[in-house]
């Protein structure tokens, strides 16, 4: 009797985050409310929606930014560490949570350059005083960074030197220089001249190349989503209105709310 043929047996991949009934308020108006999300590891997830949809506040909440004030979210597995302390969620073990949100890198759509340092200095801040790394390695790698995003020669310069879309690639960079796992982007290019959003995008796409890196794009720039994101969940008023393969979302929407947003923003 022949033998039986083998099952493949595919692992699923580790969820780099997951969110679980989180809610979130502010001045009492409820931003969040049982929000639920999980983003497997290596995805590029696009976070769409309307002003006051709740995109930022998850971002936030994820980088450490804000507090929940309700549910867990966890990071490659591990429980981010909160208690609760008169009715608030605090940071049960502050280096703990520090060491879980190491692998998690940001970038602002107003840049937040430190104005007093050149591009190269804001790079390697950092990598010397948070990864230990000693300063000639730091800057051998902060110029790499800087030379494949073509601002290698404006190393020198500082913020105000360089234009909106120079910023925006050192501050990508800069958030490259802490080897992140995973990379937030809120808006990076809701501050910048038209003819500059292309530059940022373009190094965008290069990361977006790289599956060792999970990315979470919030972003006005349907086109740069359809043709980046592998995934587009659809927030309104705090709820995921649709959570969809790119290609699905934005050719067939299931919601007549996602073909709305998507008519507007065409």
């Amino acid at each position: 009797m022949p033998a039986a043929p083998e099952t493949a047996h595919h692992t699923p991949p580790l969820n780099a985050l997951r969110l679980s009934g989180i809610g979130k308020s502010f001045g009492g108006a409820t931003i969040l409310s049982g929000f639920s999300l999980d983003v497997p590891e290596g995805q590029r997830l696009a976070l769409i929606g309307g002003s006051g949809s709740g995109k930022t506040t998850v971002l936030r909440l994820i980088a450490g930014l804000e507090r929940p004030d309700a549910g867990d979210i966890e990071l490659f597995g591990r429980r981010l560490p909160y208690r609760r302390f008169a009715g608030r969620l605090i940071p049960d073990d502050p280096p703990e949570m520090r060491e879980l949100r190491r692998p998690i890198g940001m970038v602002f759509q107003h840049f937040n350059l430190f104005l007093h340092l050149t591009a190269l200095e804001n790079v390697t801040e950092a990598p010397i005083h948070v990864l230990g790394q000693p300063p000639a390695e730091a800057r051998r790698e902060a110029l790499a960074l800087l030379d494949s995003v073509g601002l290698a020669d404006l190393a020198d310069r500082y913020p105000r030197q360089l234009s909106g879309g120079q910023q925006q690639r050192v501050a990508i960079v800069r958030a490259l220089a802490l080897r992140p796992r995973v990379l937030l982007f809120d808006e990076v290019t809701a501050s910048l001249d038209p003819e500059k959003v292309a530059e940022v995008l373009a190094v965008m796409r290069t990361l977006a190349t790289d599956e060792r890196v999970t990315m979470i794009i919030v972003t006005h720039e349907m086109g740069f989503a359809r043709e980046v994101a592998d995934r587009v969940v659809f927030m309104q008023r705090g709820v995921i209105v649709e959570d969809a393969p790119a290609i699905d979302f934005f050719t067939a929407p299931r919601d007549p709310r996602s073909r709305a947003f998507l008519n507007l923003a065409s």
